[in-house]
């Protein structure tokens, strides 16, 4: 089945007995968002770092020591992102994607592979123009490619939107303190539009009564139809992130 995700990486530094005295940890959640208390929250993902001068390159392995993600970053003199390079790597350990940025040319440049290693597509857009898409069969055959249609609740997000409106609560304790923020809700999507999971997936970052709140509405929400992701015409399983913001009005 299909999927599509997106990625937040946050970071917070934690230490571990078992590392040497010159290196660190940090712990992810399955969104590559830090985690805070790794009591309360699983890690999924760990990011091993050396103590002085930051290493441009990073590599996120999974809690089984595989490796998972490394990006590259490339920064200007003045200490600007102006490049980052990110590679992953599927449970099997295969190459599974490449993306190069540029963020001063304003290009995203993407690859996929086949666990064989072939290319399976190659795609490059500038300033949100695609210039380039190309697929590819297994054997390395060029084919047509793939439509995608992304996943609506029925009613398009102006339903969405008029159901927060109708819905969301501020909680009154954070209106008198002045506590604003956003949880991001991902969620799982099923081949007939049925929601089958759903959670804060920056729980550590967000007030836990917002994150109450946002989970409350989304769960009302979530009981709604929706016309599921759909590849070449095909309905396939998906995942997605709706943000739930709040803010207080002057």
């Amino acid at each position: 089945m299909a999927y599509k995700k997106s990625f937040l990486i946050a970071s917070i530094v934690l230490f571990l007995p078992f590392v040497s005295h010159s290196q660190v940890l940090q712990y992810f959640n399955r969104h590559f968002i830090a985690i805070k208390d790794t009591a309360v929250y699983k890690p999924v993902y760990y990011l091993q770092l050396s103590e002085g001068e930051p290493d441009p390159t990073s590599k996120y392995f999974r809690m089984d020591n595989s490796l998972a993600l490394e990006q590259t970053n490339e920064k200007d003199a003045s200490g600007k992102l102006i490049r980052r390079n990110t590679a992953r790597f599927a449970e099997d350990g295969y190459l599974s994607s490449k993306t190069f940025r540029d963020y001063v040319r304003d290009s995203i440049v993407e690859f996929t592979f086949f666990a064989n290693g072939n290319l399976k597509s190659s795609k490059t857009t500038v300033k949100n123009e695609v210039l380039e898409n190309l697929s590819f069969d297994e054997k390395g055959t060029p084919r047509t490619a793939p439509t995608y249609e992304n996943a609506l609740p029925v009613g398009g997000m102006g339903a969405w939107r008029n159901f927060l409106i109708q819905n969301l609560k501020y909680p009154e304790p954070l209106i008198d303190a002045g506590i604003e923020g956003k949880a991001d809700i991902f969620f799982e999507l099923n081949e007939i539009g049925e929601i089958t999971f759903y959670e804060v997936m920056n729980a550590e970052y967000v007030h836990p009564d917002l994150a109450k709140e946002a989970m409350r509405v989304f769960a009302l929400f979530a009981k709604k139809p929706w016309n599921p992701t759909k590849v070449d015409g095909i309905a396939v399983k998906s995942t997605m992130i709706l943000p739930v913001t709040f803010k207080l009005e002057n």
